[in-house]
């Protein structure tokens, strides 16, 4: 389970949670979760696909479709937050060596911190 450490940077903080905003990267960040060895894009995509077969389409025009996402959006997106490592040349994702170190609690703002609605 991901949290942040009050300590931690806030920029670090928005980075992580702006990573874990898609399904998708949650979704990888889930796959990659067990596994030693570093995954290829290609086996993401199939294992994105069979997670989550009532809303990803299986024709191969989807899976390029999630391939691209992931190559050019999800897997940097969740690099620049220290979440994987990705080996962009030989096409290799695999959990991050820093994950850890960005997994601890973060509180949520108290209640009255937050700005009532008026109308």
């Amino acid at each position: 389970m991901l949290s942040i450490d009050r300590h931690t940077d806030s920029d670090v903080a928005d980075s992580v949670y702006d990573a874990l905003s898609n399904r998708h990267r949650r979704a990888t960040l889930r796959f990659l979760g067990d596994r030693r060895q570093p995954a290829t894009v290609s086996a993401l995509v199939d294992a994105l696909v069979e997670s989550d077969r009532d809303a990803l389409d299986q024709s191969t025009e989807a899976r390029e479709h999630l391939r691209i996402a992931l190559t050019h959006s999800h897997l940097p997106k969740l690099a620049d937050a220290g979440l994987v490592e990705w080996d962009r040349e030989r096409g290799l994702v695999s959990r991050s060596s820093q994950i850890e170190e960005r997994t601890v609690t973060v509180p949520f703002p108290a209640v009255d911190c937050v700005p009532k609605r008026t109308e």
